[in-house]
């Protein structure tokens, strides 16, 4: 019973309250609580849900995306290579370099450098044995996912977005991002954009080529650069 006038729960019924010994009455009665209050209830199923989005978000999390293998044609990523330290050298002297990438050629190389450097991985507080990246390019967009092992748990982090040039150098402007079929939302792209770039990061020559892009057109599969060596 609730005491009408402080509002005391009392344990057993009687004729006073036991804390502020008012006379209890019909009123007492009247307002005796509801064993099964609807906040609780509401409370209850709020929390329900909060847990099962955040365990339903890390599965997501840990389901990941198919990522094609590539069959690596060491010959042609050596060319491919060749073709990266002629345009270095050219961009070093000064002069202007101007290609046509498919991202065919970009896959293979990355296979084959991957394949040359057993153990490469995403660190960062989340150590990994990369695996595959893949890269896919549209008239639209260009997409990049990396595949890699931590333990006996697959993760992939993908990137879709358009490159940009400028004072500053390449930039990859990315409007949408996923840690395994989970899509992000805004703020927490750059995580998987960091580990991405964590992943590739011993691509120091292909960044100082970037780096001098002055000009990007997509196509299918293909992307056509500019770059020069003039600041």
């Amino acid at each position: 019973m609730v005491c009408p006038e402080c509002g005391h729960e009392n344990l057993s019924i009687g004729v006073f309250c036991a804390r502020c010994g008012s006379r209890m009455g019909a009123p007492a009665f009247r307002r005796r609580r509801d064993p099964f209050p609807i906040g609780r209830w509401l409370g209850a199923i709020v929390r329900a849900a909060l847990l099962l989005a955040i365990f339903g978000g890390i599965g997501l999390m840990c389901w990941p995306v198919e990522v094609a293998e590539t069959r690596v044609d060491v010959e042609r990523a050596r060319r491919f290579a060749q073709r990266l330290a002629d345009v270095e050298q050219t961009l070093q002297q000064q002069g202007t370099a101007v290609d046509t990438v498919s991202a065919d050629e970009i896959n293979n190389y990355l296979a084959w450098r991957l394949q040359e450097t057993p153990g490469a991985g995403v660190s960062g507080g989340l150590q990994m044995s990369l695996e595959r990246v893949r890269i896919e390019v549209s008239p639209t967009r260009i997409s990049a996912v990396a595949l890699g092992g931590w333990g006996p748990l697959k993760l992939t982090f993908e990137a879709r977005g358009l490159p940009e040039a400028g004072n500053q150098g390449f930039v990859f402007r990315v409007y949408r991002a996923r840690v395994g079929r989970l899509w992000l939302p805004p703020f927490a792209r750059p995580w998987a954009v960091d580990k991405l770039r964590q992943a590739l990061g011993g691509l120091d020559r292909e960044r100082r080529i970037l780096d001098r892009v002055q000009r990007f057109e997509l196509g299918d599969g293909k992307v056509r650069m500019a770059a020069s060596g003039r600041g």
